[in-house]
């Protein structure tokens, strides 16, 4: 594939006009910028610094399995802990053993996966919410499953009064108390 229309996709990925077709080959070539040290930047500029903004949960820097079993927790939490103040992050695909919850607190986040059912962050505690989720972040492309249990006070995703947070192409699914909690005293849960 031509660099420009590896450039041209890559932009489209991290701006969020990825069709489902895409991600197959999104995942592949990430993988092989990830694999050659490569980053890339939210502009769509590919270089070698890890601070473009671009970050993949498998690089070896964070560690992350996808393979269902591994508690894969630590490696998605230093993912987001490595983006500054803005950043993607791309869950390539796979299930993420999640075992707590995440939190990007005054980050903005882009949250990536290479597909909805393709992606999945699984959380199989009751009483844990899935993404402590910031003003100005996006998750997209990615199943948020909770532990498929009655519950109260967990979200798949947990706004805390954030603002302006993008949701697209994702399915959030058994959370005992709400899949999305828009937060606040008169919070609604989806």
């Amino acid at each position: 594939m031509p660099e420009l229309a590896v450039r041209a996709l890559l932009q489209n990925m991290l701006n969020g006009s990825v069709s489902m077709e895409d991600s197959a080959l999104i995942d592949a070539v990430c993988r092989r910028l990830i694999t050659s040290g490569l980053r890339v930047a939210s502009n769509g500029a590919i270089g070698a610094s890890t601070g473009l903004g671009y970050i993949n949960v498998k690089d070896p820097a964070y560690g992350a399995a996808g393979d269902g079993l591994t508690d894969d927790t630590a490696a998605i939490q230093a993912a987001f802990n490595a983006v500054s103040t803005a950043g993607s992050v791309f869950l390539p695909q796979g299930t993420y053993k999640c075992t707590s919850a995440f939190t990007s607190v005054g980050k903005s986040i882009n949250l990536v996966g290479a597909g909805r059912d393709v992606s999945i962050l699984s959380f199989g505690s009751t009483g844990v919410d899935g993404w402590g989720i910031s003003s100005g972040s996006r998750i997209a492309h990615v199943t948020l499953r909770g532990p498929n249990a009655s519950s109260s006070g967990n979200a798949g995703l947990d706004s805390g009064n954030a603002t302006d947070v993008t949701v697209e192409d994702c399915i959030i699914e058994q959370w005992g108390d709400a899949g999305i909690n828009t937060g606040g005293t008169s919070a609604i849960g989806w």
